[in-house]
Parts: structure tokens; C-alpha cells; sequence
């Protein structure tokens, strides 16, 4: 029975549909290597530093005509001597919870107390529960007065 009022050909389909386009992968970078060259403040360095240089240049074969060649040599001379006077950079992870711990507290008793406010209870207990840690249950087998059997339940 299909006809104007059956409503089978008036029946509109709607639907919303979002499209992301994921941006395409890129191969990781090597991180750049930083040197120490806070070491440079130090006129103990400094002087260590330019006496190498200034020993070593004139040793170095940078006179053939082919400059890319001759720029080539000469960077990887000073990289390999900055490597060696000054050192890579140490990268230091600081916590900085230690610092902040009572602003931290603060922050967080501000926003279970809105939480709580606004009646998001469910949020709120996740967050109390990540707060306190898991809980560790554990249960221990039942033995028989004789200690020869367990007793289960079923």
C-alpha cells in the first residue's frame, strides 16, 4: 500500500556525518644535539677551547678548490671539537610537584568542591577514587577445621 499516505515516499533521511582527516605521519626527528656552552663562561675553557681550534685548523686539508667540500671539513672539525671541549648538554627532568604541592592541593580541593556543587557526582567520585589509589582486594581461601581441604563457595 504505498501512496502519499503511507508516508514511504515522504520520509526524509538525515544524517550528520564528520569527517577528520588525520594529518599524515612524519618519520621522528633526531633530536639536535645541544652542547654544553654554558662551559664557554669560564675563561679556563675559553682559552682550552681556542687553543685547540688553533692547533688543529692549520692541519686540516681545506684547500681544494671545492668549497662545499672545504665548509664540509671544516664544520665537522669544530663539531667534533666543541663534542670534545665543551660536552653535550645534560637535559634534566624537574619535578616541579615539590614546588607547587600546596597550590597544587589548593587547585584540586577547588575543583572536587565544584564537582560536588554541581552535583557531577559520578566525576567526582572518579576523581576522589584516583585520589585515594585502588582498592586491593584479596581473598583468602577457607580451610576445613582438619586443614586438609578448601572450602569454596558455589
Amino acid at each position: 500500500m504505498r501512496g502519499s499516505n503511507c508516508w514511504t515516499y515522504h520520509r526524509l533521511v538525515v544524517s550528520r556525518l564528520e569527517l577528520r582527516l588525520r594529518p599524515p605521519r612524519r618519520a621522528c626527528r633526531a633530536r639536535p644535539t645541544s652542547f654544553d656552552v654554558e662551559k664557554l663562561q669560564a675563561l679556563e675553557v675559553q682559552n682550552v677551547f681556542a687553543e685547540v681550534i688553533s692547533k688543529s685548523i692549520p692541519h686540516l686539508d681545506i684547500h681544494t678548490g671545492n668549497l662545499e667540500d672545504d665548509w664540509n671539513t671544516l664544520s665537522s672539525h669544530i663539531f667534533d671539537v666543541r663534542t670534545q671541549v665543551l660536552g653535550l648538554k645534560k637535559r634534566f627532568n624537574e619535578d616541579w610537584f615539590d614546588e607547587n604541592d600546596e597550590k597544587l592541593a589548593v587547585i584540586l580541593a577547588e575543583y572536587l568542591q565544584w564537582l560536588s556543587d554541581t552535583k557531577q557526582l559520578g566525576t567526582f567520585y572518579a576523581e576522589v577514587r584516583k585520589l585515594v589509589g585502588p582498592k586491593h582486594r584479596s581473598s583468602v581461601p577457607l580451610k576445613s577445621r582438619s586443614s586438609e581441604q578448601r572450602l569454596t563457595a558455589k
